[in-house]
């Protein structure tokens, strides 16, 4: 498996890289990489407006919380084999990497537009306008559906 176990890694890394910047943020009240990471590990409305496009797949390699990665990673290591398998490096990469760009664009659309617009119909108070979004949650769904079918 000579694409599951890398992206686990750098998956791995760059939990890492968001553990470090978030304490050094606590306990130094340094900010800068904290802030680095959110400009262009997380995909958000902002980012795609300052024309950070990559982030809509940087996103997909990054997790803040350890049931976040290890939820992922477990669901990661148990379908990511055999769709590799199944459908080899292009298309293994293709389904994982597209998945990752259209469940960010996904959570971007929610909760920039259809979020706010389903709160105002429903007279429900509106909700703190930024927000990000992190994770392989859609990338490892598109491999769990690419193995149903």
């Amino acid at each position: 498996n000579k694409l599951v176990y890398p992206i686990v890694a750098i998956n791995v890394m760059i939990f890492g890289t968001w553990q470090y910047a978030e304490g050094k943020a606590k306990r130094f009240q340094d900010g800068r990489l904290y802030l680095f990471m959110f400009k262009n590990f997380a995909s958000s409305l902002t980012n795609l407006r300052e024309g950070r496009l990559w982030t809509l797949l940087t996103s997909a390699f990054s997790h803040k919380d350890w049931y976040h990665i290890l939820l992922n990673t477990m669901v990661f290591l148990s379908f990511g084999p055999p769709v590799w398998e199944m459908l080899g490096t292009r298309r293994f990469l293709a389904v994982y990497l597209g998945s990752a760009i259209v469940s960010s664009l996904a959570s971007i659309g929610y909760y920039a537009y259809l979020g706010p617009y389903l709160r105002r119909i429903q007279h429900k108070p509106e909700v703190n306008p930024i927000h990000y979004s992190l994770g392989a949650s859609g990338a490892v769904m598109g491999l769990t559906t690419a193995f149903a079918c």
